[in-house]
């Protein structure tokens, strides 16, 4: 698992679970998100 996915997927929905591996949040506590950056883009209009 890759905090680029975890950090968004957790944003769009806290409660995420990957079938057979657990909750998102729990999976992202293991990760490094240092390299994670929020830009200011928008898919949105």
């Amino acid at each position: 698992m890759r905090a680029f996915v975890c950090v968004p997927w957790l944003d769009v929905d806290p409660d995420a679970v990957l079938p057979g591996h657990g909750r998102v949040e729990d999976l992202l506590a293991g990760l490094d998100v240092s390299g994670v950056r929020r830009t200011p883009w928008s898919l949105c209009g």
